[in-house]
């Protein structure tokens, strides 16, 4: 076990983002990588954070997260600071009218707790928990999601609970 948690340490000191998808995420790699490298310019001393809904309180949705280096670093080192800090209200919600909180909005909190920098990321995903995301006439229905995928330019569309549905979205 401390072989594997150090070469994991290994692996995230030396990647230049930690990315996490949710499986039920259509994910393009590849699209990630030229839109890191077309739109971040480098790390900042503070790390920072790629946020991908507009329009809400707490814009970075769980099923991308991207953190660049210094900003897991920074969160890592203070994660059990922010359990402390910020659990009573996460487990209950007493600030947050959506009730208990997810780990996008305890990893958010934490982050902008200790100034790891937040770049407005909107363009990088579709996903239909995020109301500015949905098109006109979709904009309560929190289960849309695109029928073709074959127009999107995006990093992820989000969701695809169904394996075809997925797959189909993949495909296209």
């Amino acid at each position: 076990s401390d072989v594997c948690s150090s070469d994991l340490q290994d692996v995230v000191n030396k990647a230049d983002y930690t990315v996490k998808v949710d499986p039920d995420a259509v994910f393009i790699p590849q699209r990630l990588r030229v839109y890191l490298g077309n739109t971040i310019k480098g790390d900042s001393p503070h790390g920072l954070y790629l946020e991908n809904c507009q329009n809400v309180q707490y814009g970075f949705f769980g099923h991308l997260e991207v953190i660049s280096r210094e900003g897991a670093r920074v969160l890592t080192s203070n994660l059990e600071e922010c359990h402390t800090l910020f659990a009573p209200c996460a487990n209950d919600g007493c600030d947050w009218k959506w009730g208990a909180w997810g780990e996008d909005v305890f990893t958010q909190r934490c982050m902008d707790h200790h100034y790891v920098d937040k770049v407005e990321a909107f363009d990088m995903t579709m996903d239909a928990a995020c109301e500015a995301d949905r098109p006109e006439g979709e904009k309560k229905n929190k289960k849309w999601h695109a029928e073709d995928c074959s127009q999107l330019k995006t990093v992820t569309a989000h969701p695809y609970k169904k394996p075809e549905e997925y797959l189909k979205c993949l495909s296209e």
